[in-house]
């Protein structure tokens, strides 16, 4: 036991006086005369008695009261665990994230947090020394604060948008305490213990500090938000409808029976939908319009939901205006098949040459290559194949019959399986891998009957290492190849000639192509995460003085992103420095690049959170001796914390012991007359 006020136990030297009194008692006797005093002699005897009794009980009970009245105004204390000492720091964990938003009967889960923040800090002593943290990772609360500048910094916390993890959070916390002087340490932990970012499974606490979490319960609610939006062509053109889909999810307890669904494009309400959801299910809505500009479209679907509202609104943008370059080089005569499928559709650029007169300046260009039957391929051509697969450029090779020189020269140099005999028995196809990436949306269902392409003649590939076989013949031989690691490459065993296959022919000719050429394209994500450092990838980027720019469309905002040389193009990214949601444009001197839609993470759109016994049990599991799981703090700093941080205190006992013993006092005094 340790004493507060100790220079008051030098009062105990009072006791003194009343010992004092007690020994030396200076009362003035009166004399009374009696004629006979024989039986006030008895008397006396047994009075004396009685009164030396009386007399010491009441010493006793007045030392008591003093003694007792003393250590009161020195207030013993038995020391908490909390720390204590000249370089002992606390640290304190505040949860800003958007689930704390959540409410509870005592009010708004934040709120709570703050104030018990600031009552926990209240309870040390004026020396202490504050170590904060939360969410933002802020780099002004990298160093200690008094405890006055500490209650003032909590209040300026306010609610942020990018959630970490508690791996996260204690990485942070136990980096800096290590940098500072060596003494005790604790910390305390202030949030509702959401499982999505309070992973406990995966923390290493440092076992040099004592880790107290003050869970915060928030009542059960119902969350529906906008989790993800996609359109069901890869492409989008003027002119044509467009489907979006858009999937909702309700995270919450209770069903919603009826609700509102709204998309804007452009400022200009597009369409509307309704919805129903089960509790922790999930719902999909498909809205349908009418691409009616080439310019950038930023769109918008919104639901209404009510208290988690951060998770409401969606943000995406896309370029409609996309026309997609491809280049067929062919022999003389032999690309009537790619003229009518790529000249007759606004979606494509298609340029032709022959095999000795090819634009290499125009070949950088594309994002499509199809080499159609080279009889000769030289040296220049392959040299730019091999830069133009590092750059990502997609590129078909439809093999020659009658020139296996060629063929082997290109092969070896895009490092693709080498064709060996030809074989000239008649074949049909016979399997398409309808499940792998490349035919999705391609068949709707796709029955053994189905009639698939006639090949007359084909060259066999021994081994496909590191190859997919998208279409197969009969006899178990690949027609189709395809290969992905570096950029899209694809290789065919046979041609499209009428004596060799009737595949130009064939109804799986167009959407096989189509997909191609899709591939070769680098489709922009229609949003992204705020907060997050996603790099953005450019082709055929052309440097400038003056460096591009990420804008907001409110122009209240720019900033210059970090650009990155990567093959051809260059790679952006802006650091995570876009932290709200909403509209951006990249813009190169005076022109729009790209649309960019942010958006919050949903991470924070779960709502299950550990209760208090879950997260005890997860920390007995793992063995963290000094991690403390609290009763939950949601009306008042739990008394448990309050004995760790301020240590019992036993001022109030001895308060009450001196009133009894003056008590005791006023009893004797009354009965023992």
């Amino acid at each position: 036991m340790t004493f507060v006020y100790p220079a008051f136990l030098w009062a105990l030297l009072a006791l003194a006086i009343p010992i004092i009194i007690h020994l030396f008692n200076f009362r003035r006797y009166k004399k009374v005369y009696f004629t006979n005093v024989k039986f006030l002699r008895e008397l006396e005897i047994e009075q004396k008695t009685k009164s030396r009794l009386k007399e010491w009980l009441i010493l006793l009970t007045r030392l008591f009261a003093l003694a007792c009245l003393v250590l009161a105004f020195a207030q013993p204390v038995i020391p908490g665990t909390s720390v204590n000492g000249p370089h002992a720091v606390t640290a304190i964990y505040l949860d800003n994230s958007f689930s704390m938003q959540r409410v509870n009967g005592n009010g708004p889960l934040f709120d709570l947090a703050r104030e018990r923040a600031k009552d926990l800090v209240k309870r040390t002593a004026n020396s202490s020394k504050f170590y904060l943290i939360t969410n933002a990772f802020e780099g002004k609360h990298q160093r200690l604060f008094s405890k006055e500048d500490v209650l003032a910094e909590i209040d300026q916390i306010k609610i942020h948008p990018a959630p970490k993890t508690l791996p996260q959070v204690l990485s942070r916390l136990q980096e800096f305490l290590r940098g500072v002087p060596a003494g005790n340490r604790e910390a305390w932990l202030l949030s509702d213990l959401q499982k999505n970012t309070f992973l406990l499974q995966m923390i290493q606490p440092d076992t040099s500090i004592h880790y107290t979490v003050l869970p915060l319960t928030a009542e059960q609610s119902v969350n529906v938000y906008v989790d993800s939006c996609w359109f069901s062509s890869p492409i989008q053109q003027k002119g044509f409808i467009q489907s979006l889909h858009v999937r909702l999810k309700n995270e919450g307890q209770q069903p919603v029976e009826s609700g509102g669904a709204r998309l804007v494009l452009n400022n200009r309400q597009t369409a509307v939908n309704s919805y129903s959801i089960a509790a922790k299910q999930s719902a999909e809505l498909l809205f349908s319009f009418e691409c009616q500009e080439d310019a950038n479209v930023f769109g918008e679907v919104s639901i209404e939901d009510f208290p988690v509202n951060h998770d409401d609104k969606f943000f995406f943008a896309f370029q409609p205006g996309i026309r997609i370059p491809i280049t067929v080089i062919s022999e003389a005569g032999k690309e009537s098949e790619f003229r009518t499928l790529f000249s007759r559709d606004s979606l494509f650029q298609p340029v032709f040459f022959t095999d000795r007169g090819i634009d290499y300046a125009q070949l950088r260009k594309s994002r499509l290559i199809i080499l159609n039957q080279l009889k000769e391929a030289g040296s220049g051509l392959l040299d730019e194949l091999q830069q133009i697969r590092n750059a990502g450029v997609a590129v078909v090779v439809i093999p020659s019959l009658s020139s296996s020189i060629a063929n082997q020269a290109l092969l070896e140099r895009l490092q693709l399986p080498i064709l060996q005999q030809l074989d000239t028995l008649r074949l049909k196809c016979d399997e398409v891998e309808s499940k792998s990436p490349f035919f999705e949306g391609v068949f709707e269902k796709l029955e053994k009957r189905t009639n698939l392409p006639q090949i007359n003649k084909h060259f066999k590939i021994p081994s496909t290492k590191g190859m997919e076989v998208l279409m197969r013949l009969a006899n178990g031989d690949p027609l189709l190849l395809s290969q992905t690691q570096k950029a899209p490459l694809y290789l065919f065993s046979t041609g499209f000639a009428e004596q060799e296959s009737n595949f130009a022919r064939h109804a799986l000719f167009v959407p096989v192509f189509y997909k191609m050429a899709f591939s070769g394209v680098d489709i922009r994500p229609l949003y992204q995460t705020a907060g997050e450092a996603t790099p953005v990838f450019i082709q055929n980027w052309t440097r400038t003085e003056k460096p591009p720019v990420v804008r907001s469309l409110k122009k209240d905002l720019e900033i210059i992103p970090e650009l990155r040389t990567k093959g051809s193009g260059v790679e952006l990214n802006c650091r995570g420095q876009l932290t709200l949601p909403g509209f951006y444009e990249l813009i190169q001197g005076e022109k729009v690049v790209l649309p960019i839609a942010l958006n919050y993470s949903r991470v924070e759109s779960v709502m299950d959170s550990y209760s208090p016994e879950q997260a005890r049990a997860v920390i007995a599991d793992k063995h963290f001796s000094r991690f403390t799981i609290s009763e939950a703090a949601d009306q008042k700093v739990p008394e448990s914390v309050i004995v760790s941080n301020e240590g019992k205190k036993f001022w109030k006992l001895f308060i009450l012991l001196a009133l009894a013993g003056l008590l005791a006092e006023m009893v004797i005094i009354r009965l023992l007359k």
